[in-house]
Parts: C-alpha cells; sequence; structure tokens
C-alpha cells in the first residue's frame, strides 16, 4: 500500500506551472489531448465490436493488440491532462512503459503477419474472380445450346445416313446379277461410311466388316470373319441373341433393331458402350444375309443425359420460383393496404381542409394501389402455389385501356392513344390491366426512336375479336420470335395441366 501512495504522491511541480497557469495555453493543450483521449478510447471499442462480430476474421489476435495500444495511447493523454494539477509523475512513467511494453509487443507481432497478408486477395481481384465466374457459367449455358444444337444436328444426319444406306442397300438388290461389280460398290460404300457396317449370314456368322467396325469394336478384319455375331454382343445378352435372330429371319424386313430397349455392344477389351443397329436383309445366290449397320451412340447418351440433368435442375429452379413469387407476393401486400388505408383515412377526415387537387391525388394513390395489389395477384395466378383459375367478370376494356394510358409518362414526342371504341368483355380484370400495361410500357421503353405513335385497337370478327397494341417502332428481328414467345407457350400448358388436375393448385 505503501508503494501504491508513493506512485500517486504529488511530489513534484504540476506540468501547469510550465504554462504559466495561462488559461490560454493550459485549456488548449487540456482540451487537445481530451479529445485525443475521446478519440483513441473510441478506436479500441469499434475494433472489439468488429472482432466480436465476425469471431473468423483473418490476424483477429492483430486487432486486439491495436485496441490495447490505442488504449494504452489515449490513457497517456489522460494522464497529461492529470499532471497539469497533479504531478504524478510516477503513474506517467508506468503508463508510458505500459504503451511501450504493449507497442513493441504489436510491432513484433505484426513484421511476421505481413508476408502471410500480402497474397490475401484485394477486394478488387474478388470482383474480377467474380466476373470470372459469371463468364464462365455464361460460356457454360452457350455449351449447352450448342450441344442442343448438335444433337440435333447428329440425329439428322442419323436418319439422312440410315436413309442413304437403305438407298444403297436398294441398289444393290437390283444389281446383284453383276456379282463383283456390286461387291465392289458393296465394298466401296460400307468403307467410306462413318458408321460400322457387317454383314452375317443365315447362321449368324460375320462375313464381311468395313472399316468402322474395327475401329468401334477394337478388332482387326481377319479377326471378325468367320466369327459368330455373338462375340460382338456382351456376355449378359449373348443367350437371347440367337433367338431375336431367329424371329428377324423369319420376317426379314428393314428395320431398326431392338426398338423400344437399349442396345450395347462389346469391345475386344471388354468394355460396353450403347448403339443403335439398322437391319436390312440382302438374298443373292449364296443366300440370305443381313446388312447391320451399327453406330456408336455413346456421346449421344452422355448429350441425352446431361439435357436431361438440366432439365431436372430447370425444374428444382422453377419450384423455387414458384414459391418465392407466393411469399413475395403476400409480403408485399401488408405495406399496400396500409397505404390504402392511411389514404382513405386522410380522405375521409381531412376531405374539409384538402384542395380539390390533394383529394384527386389521394383518389389516385388509392387507385395506383389497388393496382399494385391486383398485379401482386397477378403473380399469383402464375405462381403454381398461387391461384389456379381465372377470377372472370364483365369489365370495360375500353376504361382498362384509358386508365391504363393515363397512369404512364410517355416521354415528349411520343402519342399514346386508342382507336375506335374497345368492347366490354368477360375476362379477369387484374390480367386485362397487366396485359395492358406491359404491352403499352414495352411499347413506350423500345419505340427505338424520340418521337412515334402507339394505338390500342380492336378487330372484331363473327365469333371472337382481338384487342392489339401497335407501334411505329423499330420492330423486333423475325429470329427472335420463337424465344419470345416460348415463355407464353410455357405457360398456357402449365395452365391446362392445372385445369386438367395435373398440378395440385397447393
Amino acid at each position: 500500500m505503501e508503494l501504491i501512495r508513493g506512485l500517486f504522491r504529488s511530489d513534484f511541480m504540476p506540468h501547469g506551472h510550465c504554462f504559466f497557469w495561462r488559461p490560454d495555453i493550459l485549456w488548449l493543450n487540456v482540451g487537445s489531448d481530451l479529445l485525443i483521449v475521446l478519440a483513441y478510447f473510441s478506436i479500441p471499442l469499434a475494433l472489439v465490436a468488429f472482432v466480436c462480430r465476425r469471431p473468423r476474421v483473418t490476424f483477429g489476435f492483430l486487432f486486439w493488440m491495436f485496441g490495447a495500444f490505442i488504449f494504452l495511447c489515449g490513457t497517456t493523454h489522460l494522464v497529461e491532462i492529470w499532471t497539469v494539477w497533479s504531478g504524478v509523475y510516477h503513474v506517467q512513467g508506468l503508463v508510458k512503459f505500459a504503451t511501450a511494453a504493449v507497442s513493441l509487443a504489436t510491432a513484433a507481432m505484426l513484421w511476421p503477419v505481413i508476408p502471410k497478408a500480402l497474397p490475401l486477395p484485394m477486394p478488387g481481384e474478388l470482383e474480377a474472380t467474380n466476373r470470372d465466374l459469371n463468364r464462365e457459367i455464361i460460356r457454360r449455358e452457350q455449351v449447352e445450346m450448342e450441344l442442343r444444337r448438335v444433337l440435333s444436328e447428329l440425329e439428322d444426319r442419323v436418319h439422312s445416313r440410315t436413309a442413304d444406306l437403305e438407298q444403297a442397300n436398294l441398289a444393290l438388290k437390283r444389281e446383284v446379277a453383276e456379282r463383283e461389280r456390286a461387291e465392289e460398290r458393296f465394298r466401296r460404300a460400307v468403307d467410306s461410311s462413318p458408321n460400322g457396317m457387317l454383314m452375317t449370314d443365315a447362321k449368324g456368322a460375320i462375313v464381311l466388316v468395313n472399316e468402322a467396325v474395327e475401329r468401334i469394336f477394337g478388332y482387326k478384319s481377319g479377326e471378325l470373319v468367320g466369327a459368330p455375331i455373338e462375340v460382338l454382343i456382351p456376355e449378359r445378352l449373348r443367350a437371347q441373341h440367337p433367338s431375336h435372330r431367329a424371329l428377324f429371319q423369319r420376317e426379314p424386313t428393314t428395320r431398326r433393331m431392338g426398338a423400344g430397349r437399349d442396345l450395347f455392344g462389346l469391345r475386344k477389351d471388354g468394355s460396353e458402350f450403347p448403339v443403335e443397329i439398322g437391319l436390312s436383309p440382302t438374298r443373292t445366290d449364296e443366300g440370305a444375309f443381313v446388312l447391320s449397320v451399327v453406330t456408336d451412340i455413346t456421346e449421344q447418351k452422355r448429350s441425352q443425359q446431361l439435357i436431361e440433368e438440366k432439365a431436372r435442375e430447370l425444374a428444382s429452379s422453377n419450384r423455387e420460383l414458384d414459391e418465392f413469387a407466393r411469399v413475395v407476393s403476400h409480403d408485399l401486400k401488408a405495406p399496400l393496404r396500409g397505404i390504402t388505408s392511411l389514404a382513405t383515412w386522410i380522405t375521409d377526415d381531412c376531405a374539409a381542409i384538402l384542395p380539390n387537387e390533394s383529394r384527386e391525388h389521394l383518389e389516385q394513390l388509392v387507385e395506383r394501389a389497388q393496382r399494385m395489389s391486383d398485379l401482386i395477384d397477378g403473380i399469383l395466378h402464375h405462381s403454381r402455389l398461387g391461384r389456379m383459375n381465372r377470377e372472370l367478370s364483365v369489365v370495360d376494356a375500353h376504361g382498362i385501356a384509358a386508365e391504363v394510358i393515363n397512369s404512364l409518362e410517355p416521354p415528349e414526342g411520343v402519342r399514346v392513344r386508342i382507336a375506335g371504341r374497345l368492347p366490354v368483355v368477360v375476362y379477369d380484370r387484374t390480367q386485362l390491366v397487366q396485359v395492358f400495361q406491359n404491352l403499352v410500357e414495352n411499347a413506350i421503353q423500345h419505340l427505338g426512336k424520340p418521337t412515334g405513335e402507339i394505338v390500342v385497337s380492336c378487330h372484331e370478327e363473327p365469333d371472337r375479336f382481338e384487342l392489339a397494341v401497335h407501334d411505329d417502332g423499330v420492330g423486333i428481328e423475325a429470329r427472335h420470335f420463337e424465344r419470345i414467345f416460348k415463355i407464353f407457350q410455357t405457360l398456357e400448358n402449365r395452365s391446362r395441366r392445372a385445369r386438367r388436375g395435373w398440378v395440385s393448385p397447393s
């Protein structure tokens, strides 16, 4: 206790004597030290709060060391204020010593961290990485589209080449009398074919193969000629093949083999792979033969599997989107009801003091809030989890179109008008408002020039009528039509399934 009392004993002249107790000098230094103390004490609090909220922050211990170091720096300035009136320089020295010790410890810990911190990515690098990832996603989507296109072309080529081969086979039958010439032509045809072609006799022995068969199955021509066709069939399917071959020989017609089931071939190395096989019977002086056209469809199967996986992912994404639309729609309607109630209350309670213009603005606010609520109901309607049936009523299409046009603000030089009188229809009012609003807004936004005219019109026929929105803008290229209207076909198909009970309304 004597030691502690000695530390706080004021045996020295206070620091205020150095300022000659002049108020201007004294309070300038005391005020500056006080502001430094406040700043130095707040900084550690901010660092501690940050580390507590981000417990996994990198090099978090340095935040604690810097907080302690800055806190002690603030304490030295606080003691400076104390020594102005009391010469407790022992305490001041101890505080400075503690500050020096923590400062050295912080510096000692900081230098080894610098090499570890330098490789950490900068925010700009992270943004660049994100951009690269987005570009990769776009690239993969493009590759997927290209795979679909290639698959379609491949199927067309297979059908086309199969037809060509059938024509070639018919030509061979017509020229069967000229054996050597026909055989030479046949050899040239099969060797130049990208598909595997082999011929078997009535007993199932291989009598002819082309180079594609050698490449596909991994055999040499001499290894296959004379061997039974079953050597190219997996063992698990081999026992069934003679009965299939006998069935074909009873009704030998040109057709695909194994329609409705998957076929597999067996390579020399023992590996299996999916194939498509076309069969064509041929009769010569030596007897009946069967020409088989074998196509390795490994890549086609792989592409088909990839497309199916993407389709499943898309279906899952659609379900999530439906749920999101339902939740967001319900959450948005609550504040809209509050806006409508507040505007109605102001109109009813303050009608006597409100100018006419203000009352009109409040009425417009209520109308637009209601329109927004109707649009939200439209979102729920198109969601699979929302309402599946339209709420039909008698609505004035002309009044709805006028209401939508009045709510829009087209740029100067763009005119929006209604041609003639639109009819009264039985339809879902919310959907009709949304259709008019979407079409007119789209025409305004994509007119493609500073001036122009947008016209809403109706074309009537004996058993139907057509509402249309025309503009004199730049238009849409024909190559985009299919992509634009594909979504409407999807929505219509979904609506039909819902009406037939294929989609649960819950």
